[in-house]
């Protein structure tokens, strides 16, 4: 188990690297946006997954593009996903139910900051293989100020009475069901997430009304460094992918999946299904011949007993960002994300950077 003191120092050298990292290569990008035009070439979905940490356990197919990378050549997609969560939740209590006779009691209040590496190689024209590494971080996070302020500039958004009562960026990770104590984490834990593995094969080109379509699987190794980062167990999923140009500036994209899992000994207290169907919806419009403007939802269904929304209720996180094409070879993704329920995170941000060799 890392200590929260080696946390906050995993996170400062990896928020200097990226820092580094983006300020050395500027001039480069900059560069090479006048020296090579792409026009309407798109490069979403974003690379945005359910982090709410009750799922955060499983594998979770991440949203893709049908297009496989062109045989004998790399592609990589690296960046930072952080999200923040506030749940405060218990059956109706004490009005007519003992303690002990609550299906839940949870209190997760956390941010999760996922830095990534996802590096793809063509086997084939038609066939690509992938490695996703995550580098992952549970803390009492920097968002919760801004989230309070944002809310309180548009008062249609009401901001969960767990956020007023719990004080800003302090992490709790608590999971009672029927009066026993499942989890409850103050350590803040952070370090290597769990490896997934996966094939791409394009099945049918894209041909007058006919879209992209791909197949894929995968497979999450049990590589978590803490029992809070992972599973400790194989994951394997399959997949259906769709890309289809609508119009010339725009572009949809559509993932189905299913994917089976393991239990977690740490919620072994718990009964869950032995898998999860996700699924992404997404539009790409281009605003000019480099720069568009994604649309996305990504949701996965439920896996848990009843009792609670947070539990219960199927997750869907909603998408809005933009990608710039320096070139045909390098783009650039910002976007932020919102929940529809407590079953996902309340808010996060998205940045990557996308590199084609």
């Amino acid at each position: 188990m890392v200590s929260r003191k080696q946390g906050k120092v995993t996170r400062y050298i990896v928020s200097v690297l990226v820092t580094c990292f983006t300020i050395y290569h500027l001039p480069f990008t900059i560069y090479c946006s006048f020296a090579d035009e792409s026009k309407f070439q798109p490069s979403g979905p974003f690379n945005i997954r359910n982090m709410m940490p009750m799922y955060m356990f499983y594998m979770q197919m991440a949203p893709e593009k049908a297009e496989t990378t062109q045989k004998g050549r790399y592609s990589l997609d690296a960046g930072y996903h952080v999200a923040n969560t506030i749940i405060k939740q218990h059956d109706p209590w004490p009005s007519w139910k003992p303690y002990n006779d609550l299906t839940y009691d949870l209190l997760i209040d956390t941010e999760v900051s996922r830095f990534y590496a996802d590096i793809k190689y063509g086997l084939l024209d038609n066939l690509e293989v992938s490695v996703n590494i995550p580098l992952l971080d549970y803390s009492g996070g920097y968002l919760d100020s801004f989230i309070e302020n944002f809310e309180d500039v548009f008062e249609a958004i009401k901001t969960p009475n767990a956020r007023e009562d719990r004080p800003g960026d302090k992490y709790r990770f608590k999971v009672v069901h029927f009066g026993q104590t499942v989890i409850d984490d103050l350590s803040e834990p952070s370090g290597i997430g769990e490896i997934t593995l996966e094939a791409k094969y394009k099945v049918l080109e894209e041909k007058d009304y006919l879209p992209t379509i791909s197949l894929r699987g995968g497979l999450k190794l049990p590589t978590a460094s803490d029992e809070i980062l992972g599973s400790d167990e194989i994951d394997y999923g399959v997949g259906v992918l769709l890309d289809k140009k609508l119009m010339d500036r725009l572009f949809l994209y559509i993932n189905l999946n299913v994917i089976f899992i393991g239990k977690p000994d740490i919620i072994d207290k718990l009964n869950i299904d032995d898998y999860i169907l996700s699924g992404l919806f997404g539009l790409e419009f281009f605003l000019t011949d480099r720069t568009s403007i994604i649309l996305q939802a990504f949701g996965n269904t439920t896996i848990y007993d009843e009792g609670i929304s947070a539990m219960d209720k199927d997750g869907a996180v909603l998408s809005v960002g933009f990608n710039h094409n320096f070139t045909k070879d390098i783009s650039w993704q910002i976007a932020m994300d919102e929940n529809t329920n407590n079953a996902t995170p309340d808010f996060g941000l998205l940045t990557s950077l996308k590199i084609r060799i």
